[in-house]
Formats: C-alpha cells, structure tokens, sequence
C-alpha cells in the first residue's frame, strides 16, 4: 500500500509539471499570436486562435508524456537529460505544430521554424527555472557540523555526490575541493568546487584547508590502487567514506556514503564466482564440504550452489553453525537438495556410512582444528582432527573412487614452528602420498594465508576490543601476515580444484603482506578514533608457535604457473610412505 501511495505521489508531481506546461505552452502561444505578423498566417477553418493555441498545447504535452521526458529528476539533471529534453521538446513542438497546420492553418515554413525554436526554448526555461529553484531556494535546514570535505575523484560519482550535498545536506558536509590525477582538470571547478590536486597532494591539502572528512568517489578503478589511496586517506584523515553509486525504484541513478572496509584497503580483488566457466565441473555432482558451518566452509557452500550441483552435503561437528548456513541457503531457493550431517571427520564408520547414504563425487575438505596458541596447549586434538581425520577422508576417497578432494591447507605448514602448522603440513604430505597411488581420485591441496572475517581471524577480535574501549592487542609491532577475501580465497580454491590434475599443492597468490600493527590503526581511524590516543594499542608478545613472518611457499624459485594468474603449483614432491606412517 505504501509503495502504490509513493508511486502515485510521484506521478502526481510529474503531471503536474504536465499541467504546468500546458499551462505556459498556451500563455507562450497566445505571446506569440500577437505579436507575430497575422499575414503570414491563414485559417483554413472558423476555429478561433485562442482555442488552436490549446489544442496545440495539449499536443505538445501529450507527445512529451509519452516521450517519457516527465520521468527525468531535474534536481539530478545532466547534460545528456538536457540534450533528451530539447530533442524530445523539439519532435513534439515540431509534431503539434504540422498537425495544427494541416487541421485548423496553413503557415509558412519561417513561422513555423521559429516557433519551433521559441516553444523548445520555453520549456527548457521552465526546467531550468525548477533546477534553480532545487539547489538555491529548496534545500534543508542548515546542519550545525559544517565539516570541510575533500573529496577523491572528479567524475561521475564525485558529480553524483555534490548534487545530493546540494540539494539533501543531511550530512552537514562542505565540499572544499576535489582531488583528481587527471592534469586536465586541474584547477578547473565541478559544481562550484574546484579540483585542486592530484593524489600526492592529498596529505598538503588536508592540513590546508583544514579537511575533516575524506569522501573516495571514484567507481571505475583498479582494486589495488583504490586500497593504495585509501591506506593514504586512512593515515591523515580519522573519517574516511566511500560512495557508492545504487538505483532507486525508477531506475535513476543515486549515490550513498558508507564506511571504508578493510578489503578495500587491502586492495583485495572481488571475484564474480558466476563468470569462471572452469566450475563446469561441479555442476550436476553431489559435493561434499566438510567444516561446512566454519567461515570458509560456508563461503565453499554459497559459491558451490551457484554452480548448481546435484546435490550439497554440509558435514559440521557444530549443529548450530550448520545448521544456520543450511537455512541461508535453502531460503535462497536452490533447486537441488542442501543436506546436514552432524558427525566427527575421526570417526572413519560415520563417514563410510555417509558414503553409502550419498554417493558423493567431490569432497572439498575445510573442516580442521586451526588456532595456533590452543593447538600449542592441546596438541593430541590438532593430531586427531588434522590428521587422522583428513586420513579417513583420503581413503575414504580412494576406496570409493570419488573424483576429486580438494583440501584446504595454510600458510603455517611451511617450515612449521608450531603444533597446528606440523599437522597441516603432514595433512599435505598424506595428500601427496595417496596421489601416488593407481586410483581414480584427484587428489590436491590448496594452500592460503589469513582469511579477513574468518572465524578467529583478527577483524572480529579488533571489532570485539573496540567495542570494549580497547586496547586492541598486535603480538608484535613488526609482526606481518598475508590477508585474502573470504569470496577470493573460496573462488580460487574451487578454480584450483578444476585445474588438477593430481598430486599439486596450489599456492594462492596472497598479494602483499600486512603489518597487523598498521591493519589495527586503520581499524581504529575508520570507527573514527584516533589510535594511540584515544584508542590503545598493546603489544603482548608473539605466542607460544607464532612466527614474525609468515611463508606461503617452500622454495620461491620454482614456482610453477598456471592458466590463473593467482594461483601456483608448488614443486612436486615424492612421498615415502612408510617414512611417513611410521
């Protein structure tokens, strides 16, 4: 009901433009009869001037309507509206006029072609007169703040932005000046706010002209650089926002300011899951995700529906984690079926069972013990869960001749210091070992660093101290590690499944490693708080395991490429098996 009243209210403000119109085309009309020569002008019939005038004005309107013009938010106008607007005002001036010079007057090519031009002139007036009246008269109260705004980018979204602030100050912001690469625009103004530099000037410029808010307005840029501005704005500047253009109900196009996120300023690419035709494979198999409740397992779940399997099974020794992402995706409405199995990858019986019960083709093994200090204090559980678990995994693949497994491994299996990566690291080398073997089963691992948002990963817990009015706690001020997307990592992970050919331990390119110490001021400037100061920061030495730097490879001169850019094979190894078991 409410959305029929909104509707109607808008159609009505637009045909009262109509009205409005009407109303001047007649005005304009009966102008224009007296004081053009009446010579030139011969009826055909006894029909008043008066009354040909209103007809030709309710023509005129008529054509507009359904040219759609009326539909055009004139607060919001550009110049491709405006070019709309004369073209469609001129066919419908141009229609009305022919059709009252055949039906009521014959009128010479001159006066017609003039009057074609005064009444396209009239009502591009009125539009402007409007959009005036929009930004110079119309606006809201003034808001108290008035805090200064630099703004990044001087395209169509920085354009997009200064309508709204003109029009809808909510915010209380004012635009001081723009920043932008392009030396074309340099010192040139967009709305009345000049661009007043390029990148590097951003730190002089916010000193300058005593900037409070840094507004990122650029849509179409490369992630990486887009992360590299922002950790700029992010080190001068404790307010740093983002906009973001959307659509409203009627499709025009809009902007919102929302807060930075850590992906962004990491600089991390968003994968679209939906465009890599290499995750055919999975299409029309029954998949089996262990660990399918855990942060990465239920990013596997997400983008495995959307390959439209045959059937997904989520296996999670958690029910209620399992049992949430079973509800997310069966309300999404998937047409194949999404099953939950509550069981323990130890225990080798259930997972036979489970075999028997769904013949899965694919396993994709997330489910494992991972954080470093606890495994340090509880080092049976790590061996159980990580290794004797993935063991029944493997020969449970090997038996039943499934097609492919596909686990996930960490960056901490690399010269392992520590109980967690020791086991990942065996989980690998078994992996390796059972590839050997004459069986039908593709076997690969996929190896990655941190995972931004995972379950235990250091944004929640920054989240969950600033909250608590810090401090935020680094184990060591040089301490680094690699950070990947949730969605990233999954895709590259179920892409790296679909170019095995057996026996490869995928190593994802991590990008750059972050400093945790400059991750957590970040995290404080984008909630608005200066770190150090108004929010602490403790250094609480590296745990019992930790190491300063983390490894994503063994040996970094033998990479081998592969048809992704992201993704490499590390140098194949031969296993001794029974030095292994033994």
């Amino acid at each position: 009901m409410k959305k029929l009243f909104d509707k109607c209210k808008r159609y009505g403000k637009k045909y009262s433009v109509a009205l409005m119109d009407i109303v001047m085309s007649y005005v304009l009309w009966l102008f224009w009869m007296k004081f053009f020569p009446i010579s030139t002008i011969t009826p055909d019939s006894g029909v008043p001037l008066s009354i040909v005038g209103l007809v030709f004005s309710f023509l005129v309107v008529a054509c507009l309507i359904f040219s759609g013009v009326y539909m055009t938010l004139w607060r919001y106008v550009s110049v491709s509206d405006l070019t709309k607007m004369m073209l469609f005002s001129f066919m419908a001036n141009g229609i009305s006029a022919l059709a009252i010079n055949v039906i009521f007057y014959r009128v010479s090519y001159w006066f017609l072609l003039m009057q074609l031009f005064v009444f396209t002139m009239g009502f591009l007036a009125t539009r402007m007169l409007y959009y005036v009246y929009c930004k110079r008269v119309k606006k809201t109260p003034e808001t108290p703040s008035g805090r200064n705004v630099l703004i990044i980018g001087a395209g169509d979204a920085c354009r997009l932005l200064l309508n709204e602030l003109a029009y809808n100050n909510v915010y209380g912001y004012n635009p001081v000046g723009i920043i932008d690469d392009d030396r074309n625009k340099y010192k040139g103004k967009l709305m009345g706010v000049p661009v007043i530099g390029d990148r590097s000037m951003i730190e002089q410029r916010v000193t300058e002209l005593n900037v409070h808010t840094i507004i990122f307005a650029i849509v179409n840029i490369d992630t990486q650089t887009k992360g590299e501005i922002l950790q700029r704005c992010t080190k001068i500047c404790d307010d740093v926002k983002i906009v973001q253009r959307f659509y409203d109900d009627y499709d025009n196009t809009k902007v919102k300011i929302r807060k930075v996120t850590m992906e962004e300023l990491l600089g991390r690419e968003v994968i679209d899951i939906k465009s890599i035709r290499s995750l055919e494979y999975l299409r029309d198999k029954v998949v089996m995700v262990t660990g399918g409740g855990g942060s990465i397992g239920t990013e596997l779940c997400l983008q495995i529906c959307e390959c439209t399997p045959k059937k997904l099974i989520i296996l999670d020794n958690y029910e209620n984690n399992a049992y949430e992402v079973q509800q997310m995706l069966l309300a999404r409405k998937y047409p194949f079926p999404i099953c939950v199995e509550i069981a323990n990858i130890r225990e080798a019986d259930k997972l036979e069972y489970l075999y028997k019960k769904y013949s899965f083709e694919i396993i994709f093994h997330a489910a494992a013990h991972k954080h470093v200090p606890l495994m340090e204090t509880n080092p049976e559980e790590a061996v159980k869960n990580n290794v004797i678990g993935t063991y029944n995994l493997l020969y449970l693949a090997e038996k039943y001749k499934v097609s492919r497994f596909v686990t996930i491994s960490t960056d901490k299996a690399v010269n392992p210091t520590n109980v967690m990566g020791a086991t990942k690291r065996v989980t690998e080398k078994m992996m390796l070992a059972f590839s050997q073997h004459e069986n039908q089963t593709i076997y690969s691992a996929v190896r990655f660093g941190n995972v931004l948002g995972s379950n235990g990963s250091v944004i929640p817990l920054f989240q969950k101290q600033l909250e608590a009015g810090g401090p935020l706690t680094v184990t060591h001020p040089e301490v680094t590690r690699f950070f990947m997307t949730v969605s990233e990592a999954v895709s590259l992970v179920l892409t790296a499944g679909s170019i095995s050919a057996g026996g490869e331990i995928f190593v994802l390119n991590m990008g750059k490693p972050v400093k945790i110490r400059e991750m957590a001021e970040s995290f404080i400037r984008l909630n608005g708080k200066e770190p150090y100061t108004e929010i602490a920061i403790d250094f609480i030495g590296l745990r019992p395991g930790e190491k300063l730097y983390e490894e994503l490879l063994i040996d970094n001169d033998a990479l081998e490429k592969t048809s992704n850019e992201k993704i490499y094979i590390e140098p194949r190894e031969t296993v001794d098996e029974k030095a292994l078991y033994e």
